[in-house]
């Protein structure tokens, strides 16, 4: 009887582990959310697993992060640092321009991707972020921990 139990479990977690793996591979697509919709980046989607500075309200509201303020004479530098934040903590930049940058952030073992996403507004000197999940309902709060992390870095880089 133990022994039966325990080859159950046995099953049951490698069935489990491959689902993971399975989901990891999933999300190496690229989803239809990435880039500026009307100049702004795309609102989260209704899961806790992203968040995002630009002003949504109503349900997004737990979505929100504040942007970095920043002035005009400090916009570039700011923009700089931030890149080199997201290198540094590990994430791979997929796409840029001057004012529009993408980057990937896939997780260790499963090999989830998440998606990090900076805007420049050159008008009210702020760098809007959002970082997001490609799979799965929740992620523990590792988008908005991601986003603080590079926050936090910048402010020790002034």
């Amino acid at each position: 009887m133990v022994v039966k139990l325990a080859a159950g479990a046995l099953i049951l977690s490698g069935l489990i582990v491959l689902l993971f793996l399975a989901l990891g591979w999933l999300s190496q697509s690229k989803p239809d959310t990435i880039g500026l919709t009307h100049g702004k980046l795309a609102p989260c989607p209704n899961k806790p697993n992203c968040v995002c500075s630009e002003s949504y309200t109503g349900k997004q509201a737990k979505h929100d992060i504040t942007a970095i303020k920043t002035s005009e004479k400090e916009l570039l530098t700011t923009w700089k640092q931030i890149r080199d934040s997201i290198k540094t903590n590990g994430g791979i930049i997929i796409s840029e321009t001057d004012t529009y940058l993408h980057a990937e952030f896939t997780s260790t073992f499963f090999r989830f991707v998440d998606d990090v996403e900076i805007r420049l507004n050159r008008e009210s000197f702020q760098i809007h972020l959002r970082s997001a999940s490609r799979m799965g309902h929740s992620d523990f709060g590792a988008n908005r921990k991601r986003i603080e992390t590079i926050k936090s870095d910048f402010r020790r880089h002034p």
